[in-house]
Formats: structure tokens, sequence, C-alpha cells
């Protein structure tokens, strides 16, 4: 085959079953950098100040592994970034995974996640 003959239809086969398959490689769950970014959303955190508030960093941190361990959905990433209640989107994530949701713990022991600013 020279540079001017046309593909042959096992290239052209092949280009197709790669550009079918492309999406399949797209990776659902967050990683690290979105995981970060929606823990600021979600926690209110809007600038260098709002980590320097007594617990910030610390619950930035914690919301970060628990997006890259539960995974969290980009779904859920966009509802919190469209602004609307965070605890509303974790409602919903939690009803679209019911396995991922985490165990909670006796009535006595149970209390809502934190959120370092009102």
């Amino acid at each position: 085959m020279s540079v001017g003959d046309p593909p042959s239809g096992r290239q052209v086969a092949l280009a197709l079953a790669v550009l079918a398959f492309a999406p399949a490689c797209h990776r659902k769950a967050p990683g690290p950098e979105e995981c970060r970014e929606f823990a600021y959303q979600a926690l209110g955190v809007r600038s260098e100040a709002d980590l320097q508030v007594p617990g910030a960093l610390k619950r930035v941190d914690d919301f970060t592994t628990e997006c890259l361990l539960t995974p969290f959905d980009r779904e859920l990433l966009a509802c919190v970034a469209q602004g609307l209640a965070t605890r509303l989107c974790l409602r919903d994530f939690d009803l679209r995974h019911p396995t991922n949701a985490p165990v909670l713990p006796s009535r006595a022991e149970r209390r809502p996640r934190e959120f370092p600013f009102p």
C-alpha cells in the first residue's frame, strides 16, 4: 500500500471500532482535581481566607477523600457546581446509588455531615 492508495476495508473497520469504543474509555468517576474542586464548592470555599478557618482544610481534605473513595459520580458534582444545596445533591446521589450510601450509625450516634461554613 502506498501513500495515495485509499484505505482498505480492514483499516476502515478498525477506525470505526476505535471511534465506537472511545466513549467507554472516559473515566466515569471524578479524579483528584475534580474532587478537590467539588469539595471547595460543596463546603463554600471561595478564597484562601476561607481555608484559614480552623478545621476548614481538614474538612476539604476529608470531603475530597470521600469523593475519591465512594466514588461520587459526575451528576453529583454537576449538581453542586450548579449551586444547589450540597445536602440535597448528596441525598439524590444516595438515591441513585443505594449501595454507595454510607452505613448510618444508630440514632443515638447519628450526626449530620459537618460543613465549615454556614
